[in-house]
Parts: structure tokens; sequence; C-alpha cells
């Protein structure tokens, strides 16, 4: 878990908590059909990282990659999800994500053979 505090001029400070390990790096699970074709990789900890990968020919829409937290949370955390796109922001937004306490499993609407960025970032 995170901790979240303002200073005086409304700025945000981010730290880690004490009650949950810090760097603690989530794996990746294997990628359906066309998606994650090659490049794939996490970077980040279980509060904020990024998903990278390269789209094989058409991807279809549906799952794309399950995310397993290092750290089970205790029930499913409040969560945001970021495209960005590494070569391209042409495709529009296309990813979403079905959240659990353990992880996350990002899914997509049809996408376009090109690299792909997803981030994501967890409030607990």
């Amino acid at each position: 878990m995170s901790q979240v505090s303002t200073d005086n001029v409304g700025h945000v400070n981010w730290g880690q908590s004490p009650d949950r390990p810090a760097n603690a790096k989530p794996t990746l699970g294997a990628f359906t059909s066309t998606w994650g074709a090659s490049g794939t990789s996490i970077t980040g900890d279980d509060t904020a990282g990024s998903v990278a990968f390269t789209a094989g020919a058409t991807p279809a829409a549906g799952s794309v990659v399950t995310v397993t937290f290092a750290n089970e949370y205790a029930s499913t955390p409040r969560a945001v999800l970021v495209q960005g796109q590494a070569t391209d922001s042409s495709a529009g937004d296309i990813f979403d994500a079905t959240w659990t306490a353990a992880g996350f499993t990002i899914i997509a609407a049809a996408g376009a053979t090109k690299s792909y960025v997803v981030k994501y970032f967890v409030v607990w």
C-alpha cells in the first residue's frame, strides 16, 4: 500500500507504506493469441507500473494478459489504467482491465499490429 499526502502548496507526495513491501515486482502471465507477440515487459511494482508489448497480426478483442501482484491486496484495490502507445497514438483508447485482489487482466478492443504501453496506478 502506498501513502499519499500533499504539501502546503498542493503537490502530491507519494511514499511506500511500511506494510507493503517496496519494489515487489508483479509478474506477467502468457499473452493471448496475437497480443504480446514480442517485446513483452513489465516495469514498476504492485502500486504503479507499465506493461509493454508488441501486438502481432490483427489482434482480436478480448483478454490480452493477466498481471499478478507480487503481494496480494486484502481486497480488490481501486485502480486506474492508462493507455499509451510506444510508437503511435492513432489507435485510440482500446484498453480496459478487470481487477481483483491478486492482480488484473488487461482487456482490449481489436487493435493494430504495433507496440503498446499500458500503465497502471493502484490506490489502496
